[in-house]
């Protein structure tokens, strides 16, 4: 079926190609891809489902395989989409290779049905690929986040509060803005240098992480200014929030080297049902329940 010279052609190719009948029997298999694939012997004229898991038999590349023979359907299946479809393996180093995969129907010059399996090795592309995810994502990360406490900032904190333009809260419930005012934190910092100061707004962000629940979003708007966004809260369960970040900034403040440090915390929040004005406006009015605990111990959460 294949020629000496054209066979010559083949064995010199850095791709993969091999030639499978009605039967998915590899009738011929070109050297790149006969010492990548899983040791057999003889390699010709097994089944080529047979080298592979047996959950290949009903993935994807099996029904491209019977698309090419039994309708002539040509298709190319993408390793981002479907993984790598053979399990190929570099014959130096043993490492695992990703491949994409183009499947081609081919007619004999007698009738007879067979599929063409075109393999390209594009593990280095692969990589860099997912490489640069992994720096897109990384950048993304540090473009929404602050660098000193890992929390989100406020870009950050204004997409989420964006998204609440179009998710109301579940009934029942309501969103809230919580400002916190570190009280004293200059007096840290003077007494025991910025380094030691740092290391207590590390403390503050580890302590907002423990005490807010998984939907809400903790933030440090810079310096010693943060803020909770609260998602699907109650007043009581806001109320709660606010004691434990209390508690938690009294322990720290008692953890701190030396004697005599005022550090406190006030805390003030708005809920609401809706989004009827921008971030600012929002935090205007949470700033000012925040003073108003401040200077005449009003409720530390009050409605919008």
């Amino acid at each position: 079926m294949i020629s000496s010279g054209l066979f010559r052609l083949l064995g010199v190719l850095s791709t993969g190609l091999c030639l499978l009948d009605s039967r998915h029997t590899l009738v011929y298999a070109n050297p790149w891809l006969a010492v990548r694939l899983p040791p057999r012997d003889p390699l010709l004229g097994c089944c080529l489902f047979d080298l592979l898991p047996a959950e290949a038999r009903q993935s994807r590349l099996a029904r491209a395989i019977a698309e090419a023979i039994e309708s002539g359907m040509s298709s190319r299946l993408s390793a981002s989409l479907n993984g790598s479809p053979l399990p190929l393996t570099d014959p130096i180093s043993g490492q695992a290779l990703t491949v994409s995969v183009a499947v081609h129907p081919f007619l004999s010059d007698d009738g007879q049905r067979f599929c063409v399996l075109e393999l390209i090795d594009i593990t280095l592309l692969a990589e860099k690929e997912k490489l640069l995810r992994q720096q897109a994502a990384s950048l993304n990360w540090q473009a929404c986040h602050d660098a000193l406490t890992e929390l989100p900032n406020r870009r950050y904190l204004e997409q989420r509060f964006q998204e609440l333009v179009f998710r109301p809260p579940t009934e029942g419930l309501c969103h809230g803005l919580v400002v916190i005012d570190l009280d004293y934190f200059k007096e840290v910092n003077d007494r025991l240098g910025h380094a030691q100061g740092d290391e207590l707004l590390r403390g503050i962000g580890a302590l907002l992480k423990g005490a807010v629940r998984g939907s809400d979003v903790p933030v440090r708007l810079g310096g010693d200014e943060f803020v909770i966004l609260l998602l699907d809260c109650t007043a009581e369960a806001a109320e709660r929030i606010c004691g434990q970040i209390r508690q938690g900034v009294e322990a720290l403040r008692e953890g701190l080297p030396g004697e005599g440090f005022r550090l406190a915390v006030t805390l003030g929040g708005v809920l609401f049902k809706t989004v009827g004005g921008s971030l600012d406006a929002t935090m205007r009015a949470a700033d000012q329940a925040m003073y108003a605990v401040k200077h005449s111990g009003q409720a530390a959460i009050r409605w919008l």
